[in-house]
């Protein structure tokens, strides 16, 4: 049953601005990565993969079942700094993508420490959970080409999907269902890696000129699509789009899906609910 019954509905205010957010389906606990810039630092994370510099990095966790309490585990002094992204393995360890350098980190909340992944793949820019959390994919920042690792991301499982093909800026927004891939390439489009199949293939879409924020399957033949400013589902099969709901403030940043419930983050420090019903798979 869904928390918030098909509306957009305002959980809480984060304490720094918000990029990326994953769901600990066994805790019913949000993890965000955060940043906090200098001054003018203020548009969107797009600065940051345009190569602005957060001053700072951070983990900061939302109860989903109660009272929210945003509450930071990770801070600027836990070596998180180049983060981007947040997978979360269920395990207590959450796996990242670098911006300043070529690599991936695991950050581990119970000791609170963050290490390098011996990583074998290049540019191990944007992460995800397999659907069932037995895997970790990961796709290069430029090429499109996607990995499927071991949950410790040092060990390759498949090295055989196609590259999409080379980006003008970046893929990013990499999520994962039982079927395929989705992520956002260079703000503006949408691209599907067929898990069996290992073809790619353009999801169509021209719902909005706004910068693509991103994606997440919905285990339903559809496909929640994140813009700036604005809420979609995107029927797979027919291509069309529906607007669910205006995202306040116009710098919406990420989405998961948890159980009848997705969680949109944004750059204004605010996270927000919108019931989507039930029988949907988890992020």
């Amino acid at each position: 049953m869904s928390t918030f019954q098909g509306a957009l509905r305002h959980v809480c205010s984060m304490p720094k601005r918000c990029m990326k957010v994953d769901v600990d389906p066994a805790t019913k606990t949000a993890y965000v990565l955060a940043v906090e810039g200098p001054e003018g630092f203020a548009d969107s994370s797009a600065q940051l993969l345009a190569g602005a510099s957060p001053e700072d990095t951070y983990v900061v966790t939302v109860n989903l079942t109660g009272e929210p309490d945003p509450t930071i585990v990770l801070d600027a002094g836990d070596k998180l700094d180049g983060a981007y992204q947040l997978a979360l393995d269920g395990r207590g360890n959450a796996f990242s993508g670098l911006l300043t350098e070529d690599g991936m980190v695991r950050a581990t909340f119970a000791s609170k420490s963050v290490t390098k992944v011996n990583c074998p793949v290049r540019q191990p820019y944007s992460v995800a959970l397999s659907a069932t959390r037995d895997a970790l994919f990961t796709m290069e920042r430029t090429t499109g080409r996607l990995y499927k690792l071991t949950l410790t991301g040092e060990g390759m499982l498949d090295d055989t999907f196609p590259a999409i093909g080379a980006a003008k800026n970046w893929y990013d927004g990499l999520r994962v269902d039982g079927s395929a891939a989705y992520a956002v390439k260079d703000l503006a489009e949408i691209w599907r890696v067929d898990l069996t199949g290992h073809t790619v293939s353009a999801v169509p879409w021209k719902a909005s000129s706004t910068r693509l924020a991103a994606v997440q399957p919905s285990g339903a033949g559809t496909l929640f699509v994140l813009d700036q400013t604005t809420l979609w589902e995107l029927d797979l099969s027919s291509g069309k789009p529906t607007k669910l709901a205006d995202v306040p403030g116009g710098h919406a940043e990420d989405l998961v899906l948890d159980g009848a419930d997705l969680y949109i983050v944004t750059f204004d420090r605010e996270m927000y609910g919108y019931g989507v019903g039930a029988g949907r798979a988890s992020g």
